[in-house]
């Protein structure tokens, strides 16, 4: 190709067709200009551009079908995906925290994922584009995109999402990042974009012109309805005993919508074999559920059920979304006609790691909760607390409620057990290790009947046993009943250990 200057230092745009890129993946073109009476540039480095080009498959290019995910796990890491940035820049590159974190923005794990670090680099990503394949929402009437991002705590990077309707020549800022260092999932409503041929998404970074640290994303989806309410970690006695009505299970919800719920409608339905029992039971929730927050949720006052294995199926909606269109979670579980007799419990045969289900107990995990679990030894080593089971079985298995961090809440609810006609004491041993104020309670509910405490320990300041404490309780009154027992811990903060006998 011949380039026609018509003066000294003058500047010319060109066009160079018929580049063939034959293959799909990376490419690098090098584009060379040197005089005509010369055959080849002899000093190439001087009067060359070398640029690189990602090349896909069409159908990568444009999608037009939803739900559309990209969880960048696939060994061709972001295929429709295209990448910019300002010249020198080192751009947004896919990996795992390992690759892409740096000691001053240092990246919590998340398998693979997408990141622009300006304090790995510290160069000008004022401008470090990560753009979508085009998005053909001709036949959608709605558009909702979530995906898990990674921000700036320290204020100095700027993440945002911004789209295009016009093949990336001009783009409208849809979101801006919090300033919040650690994974957190967003949800950008794109419904101003339904029905247009032409979308194109971006996820910005712009150090500010600052040695800063970066923006990361992850788990991107598009899709055309959205679900306010988010099920998760349905937790089902996997055996219960006697009377299902007075059995808990326990879910958890999230809060997908764009705003704070203060009201929406818990919804189940038990089947048998595939066939429905009885009609769908709903209950309706009040209290503010923030946006983003996930909070456990009961599902007690089940019906009588005959003996025999069950599904059961869980939804929640809020009034501003078609209950059809609400995410369900499943979970499976066996009546049983007679509860077994309590004399010992010394979790031997109960799984280890957290409880949810197992030989029927069944605790719970969210934002505020955390988990009983049975273990041999504490995960935190710098317990004083004792560290080794109290019974002595062979199994070593004891109870243990961790509350750190957020969690200030952990509650354990028993199966079904029949006392004796002669039973008068339930003895356990207990330990507790704490920085602040803490408090254990013991509940007993008879069929038919509601949660009544039997026992409490509060404990406050700064303290820890060192030995097993023992705790006799007198359940004279309870005698050949069956029972159920709620075990409660909450905190101003910290730990607790606990083993039953």
């Amino acid at each position: 190709m011949t380039l026609n200057f018509a003066k000294f230092k003058d500047t010319i745009t060109i066009n160079v067709p018929n580049i063939s890129l034959k293959t799909t993946g990376e490419h690098t073109v090098t584009l060379t200009v040197f005089p005509e009476d010369m055959l080849q540039d002899v000093k190439q480095a001087n009067n060359s551009y070398v640029l690189a080009y990602d090349n896909w498959n069409n159908e990568d290019m444009k999608v037009s079908v939803l739900p559309y995910k990209m969880d960048f796990e696939d060994v061709s890491k972001y295929k429709g995906w295209r990448t910019f940035e300002n010249k020198g820049s080192a751009g947004w590159k896919q990996g795992t925290r390992a690759d892409l974190g740096s000691p001053g923005w240092f990246i919590d794990d998340h398998t693979k994922f997408m990141a622009s670090n300006d304090d790995k680099c510290n160069c000008d990503e004022a401008n470090d584009m990560l753009v979508s394949p085009v998005f053909d929402l001709t036949n959608y009437k709605e558009a909702h995109l979530s995906f898990d991002g990674f921000g700036d705590a320290q204020h100095l990077s700027d993440g945002a999402v911004k789209v295009s309707t016009d093949g990336g020549q001009t783009w409208k800022e849809v979101f801006h990042i919090p300033y919040y260092g650690s994974w957190w999932e967003y949800g950008v409503d794109l419904t101003e974009y339904a029905g247009k041929s032409c979308v194109m998404v971006a996820f910005v970074h712009n150090d500010n012109g600052l040695f800063a640290n970066g923006f990361a994303v992850d788990n991107i989806e598009i899709k055309e309805k959205k679900s306010n309410l988010r099920p998760s970690n349905l937790v089902v006695a996997e055996t219960v005993y006697e009377d299902a009505p007075s059995h808990e299970f326990n879910v958890n919800f999230r809060n997908s919508a764009y705003n704070a719920l203060d009201k929406f409608t818990i919804e189940y339905q038990i089947s048998q074999n595939g066939t429905a029992v009885g009609n769908p039971i709903s209950f309706e929730k009040t209290g503010e559920i923030l946006v983003g927050q996930t909070i456990t949720y009961k599902i007690d006052n089940l019906p009588q059920l005959a003996t025999g294995k069950y599904d059961i199926a869980v939804k929640a909606y809020s009034a501003t979304e078609p209950k059809d269109q609400a995410q369900v979670i499943k979970g499976s579980f066996e009546v049983v006609a007679k509860a077994s007799e309590l004399s010992l419990e010394n979790f031997s045969t109960t799984p280890s790691g957290s409880l949810f289900g197992q030989k029927g107990f069944v605790s719970s995990l969210s934002d505020d909760n955390y988990p009983w679990r049975v273990v041999t030894t504490p995960d935190n080593v710098n317990l004083t607390v004792p560290k080794k089971d109290h019974t002595g079985d062979t199994k070593a298995n004891m109870l243990y409620s961790q509350l750190e961090n957020l969690a200030y809440y952990s509650e354990l609810v028993s199966p079904m057990y029949k006392l004796g006609e002669n039973a008068s004491a339930l003895e356990f041993y207990y330990a507790m290790q704490s920085n602040v104020n803490d408090i254990l309670l013991v509940d007993i509910k008879t069929v038919g009947g509601t949660w009544t405490e039997l026992w409490r320990a509060n404990k406050e300041g700064s303290y820890v046993d060192t030995e097993w404490k023992k705790v006799d309780l007198n359940i004279t009154k309870y005698k050949g009943k069956s029972v159920m027992f709620r075990l409660r811990h909450a905190k101003a903060d910290r730990l607790f250990l606990f083993g039953f006998r």
